[in-house]
């Protein structure tokens, strides 16, 4: 995400905020502690990254919720799955996102390692404090895409660091 992109202004769509019913939804059940892709305003965890924290250069860690500028998802998908399945920083990865299936970051990243959860209706988002213009309806469906860190058995990765692999 670039600091021009977010800072485009309210017109700019990128900018606007994830409705609180629909963040509120999740984190009753994953208690994020952190919000990748936000600005004072609109952060939804009291740890969040801002554009001039650069979010993609920065290690997420915890249980992460992410509405990341529909203008440039696949860095941000290809974060998500670093943190929780290659580097195993993050404990989940939660992102609101664009039903866009015939990308190549969802068919590459989002369909082989993520949960898909279909939203039943549009998201109207909303608009920077300031907005006096008219809230127009939402362009195209939502979905919500959770990366999971792979489960490992307490030890098990210990047990491998000191050579003791099947039959040892």
């Amino acid at each position: 995400m670039t600091i021009a992109r977010m800072r485009a202004g309210a017109g700019d769509r990128s900018c606007w905020s994830t409705p609180s019913w629909l963040f509120h939804h999740y984190n009753r059940r994953l208690d994020f502690t952190l919000d990748a892709a936000a600005e004072q305003w609109n952060a939804k965890c009291f740890r969040f990254f801002s554009p001039e924290d650069d979010a993609l250069q920065r290690e997420w860690t915890g249980r992460v919720w992410c509405n990341p500028p529909y203008a440039e998802i696949a860095p941000w998908v290809a974060r998500a799955h670093e943190m929780t399945r290659v580097h195993r920083l993050a404990d989940v990865a939660v992102l609101l996102l664009p039903v866009r299936t015939s990308r190549p970051w969802f068919q590459e990243c989002v369909l082989p390692f993520a949960h898909v959860e279909w939203l039943d209706q549009r998201v109207c988002f909303d608009p920077p404090p300031g907005w006096t213009g008219k809230r127009d309806s939402p362009a195209e469906d939502s979905m919500i895409v959770t990366f999971e860190r792979p489960w490992m058995p307490r030890g098990r990765k210990e047990q491998r660091a000191a050579g003791a692999g099947v039959g040892a």
